[in-house]
């Protein structure tokens, strides 16, 4: 019986098994889809995916952040388009997998993880197990102190995300602060490829851009690097020569450091407010390929002297993570809710909604016992109750998060701490006959939630004293 690990990236998929010989984990490779590092772009094209795709002149992009949007909208056929062929290659390794470890980001969106969730079990997974990445990210550079603080920086292709977490090992990650900048990888390129080519026609912007990051993962190894490519438009050979030191002054005049700056200043001052001294931070973790930018670790070392940084493994960190996390802690790992979830009602006397909670982030599971409440009538004369459950989450105040409005991808940033609600996909109408006067309880409300992650429902009319559902299944939580 075995299992993998999945990483699933903005740019790029990595997949992981433990090697029993060495004892250590292994970056699976499928050479149809991914590079000679086992990395898989995150991408699909109009009938293949990973290398190949990338090649090509690429159409659609679907990494992490965009199937974060698709499943928020319902467009889920890039998603499953993609995982297919993925499960097609890992069913077709030489093992016998049981089981398969998914990470996720902190606070990552109810829809998402449940699409994750449904395409692995439609694809024959028999369990599917979640790990937060902070976790994963922090085994993978060998950290297993329980109660850690640490500051996660994943710098990635399309994004900054950073994460002030405290590790409650060996499977949940505390959310103390959290913030973002639209700012990655790919804007590197965009700047190379304006400085270098100027703006080349739409048809021709994929493959300068393949260039730009060529030249830009070069320069992460050597100070100086010259780049020969073949025109296939023109029909020409060129060639560019580029320094690190030229790169630093691109960056600098973008104001790419400025915006990284701005990003690490406003995590500490949000951990302040939460009585978090940025000295108290123990460790500081750098994932994502932009973090393999010398000036990037240079940055981050010298606003943060005081502590240690981790950042020889950024790619592969979170992946390997997971796998050492399921192999050696596996009988440990606890079941455990990702989310905060509460019920909605009309608060009568404020004239307003207001959140009554259910079950709490970090909550295990299955319940042992109940949830219960009450409800009663918030109109004269009412025939029916709308019972409107979600995932609530209290960001607090100066909070980014990057996130979809329509198709542009923006940093929202709540400049007073809130309570945001997402409804489930579910709105369980109870009828009143006879019907609900105010000022009497009417419903008594059991929530429970089940080996499956099911929320359980049982509604008891406390006028007719009678059920009226026992057990109903109303979602599916994560």
């Amino acid at each position: 019986m075995t299992a993998l690990a999945i990483d699933f990236g903005h740019t790029h998929t990595l997949v992981a098994r433990w090697n029993l010989l060495t004892n250590q984990p292994e970056i699976c490779h499928f050479p149809h889809l991914g590079n000679e590092l086992g990395l898989i772009p995150s991408v699909v094209g109009q009938n293949t995916i990973g290398q190949p795709a990338q090649d090509g002149l690429i159409r659609g992009e679907y990494g992490q952040d965009q199937l974060k949007r698709l499943a928020l909208t319902g467009q889920v056929e890039p998603a499953q388009k993609f995982w297919a062929h993925l499960l097609q290659a890992i069913h077709a390794l030489p093992m016998h997998i049981d089981r398969v470890v998914l990470t996720a980001p902190v606070q990552a969106p109810e829809p998402y993880l449940r699409l994750l969730e449904s395409i692995c079990e439609s694809g024959q997974i028999p369990r599917v197990v979640w790990l937060d990445e902070p976790i994963a990210a922090s085994v993978g550079y060998g950290i297993r102190e329980d109660q850690q603080l640490v500051l996660v920086i994943d710098f990635g292709g399309g994004s900054l995300d950073l994460a002030l977490v405290r590790l409650h090992f060996p499977d949940r990650a505390q959310v103390i602060a959290k913030t973002g900048q639209l700012i990655g990888g790919i804007d590197i390129d965009h700047y190379l490829l304006k400085e270098l080519w100027g703006r080349p026609p739409a048809r021709q912007l994929p493959f300068y851009l393949a260039l730009a990051e060529r030249l830009k993962i070069s320069l992460s190894t050597v100070t100086e690097t010259e780049l020969p490519y073949y025109d296939i438009f023109h029909h020409r050979s060129g060639k560019v020569t580029y320094s690190r030191r030229q790169l630093e002054a691109l960056l600098a005049e973008n104001g790419f450091y400025q915006i990284v700056q701005s990003a690490v200043a406003q995590i500490l001052a949000m951990a302040l407010d939460k009585g978090v001294l940025k000295m108290d931070i123990q460790q500081i973790i750098l994932i994502g390929g932009s973090s393999l930018v010398p000036s990037v670790q240079s940055l981050i070392q010298s606003l943060c002297p005081w502590t240690t940084i981790r950042c020889n493994q950024p790619l592969t960190a979170v992946v390997a993570g997971a796998i050492a996390t399921d192999h050696y802690y596996r009988h440990q790992l606890q079941d455990h809710l990702f989310h905060s979830y509460a019920i909605r009602y009309w608060h009568a006397g404020n004239q307003t909604w207001a959140y009554h909670p259910l079950f709490s982030k970090g909550q295990p599971y299955p319940t042992t016992h109940p949830q219960v409440i009450y409800l009663q009538a918030s109109r004269p004369q009412q025939t029916h109750m709308d019972l409107i459950l979600g995932e609530l989450e209290d960001r607090s105040s100066q909070s980014a998060e990057i996130t979809w409005q329509g198709e542009r991808l923006v940093a929202v940033c709540s400049p007073e701490p809130q309570m945001v609600f997402h409804q489930l996909n579910t709105n369980t109408i109870v009828p009143l006959d006879p019907v609900g006067e105010m000022g009497v309880d009417r419903l008594r409300l059991e929530f429970e939630i089940s080996k499956y992650r099911e929320l359980l429902m049982t509604v008891w009319d406390l006028l007719l004293d009678r059920p009226l559902t026992v057990k109903q299944v109303v979602a599916k939580l994560r």
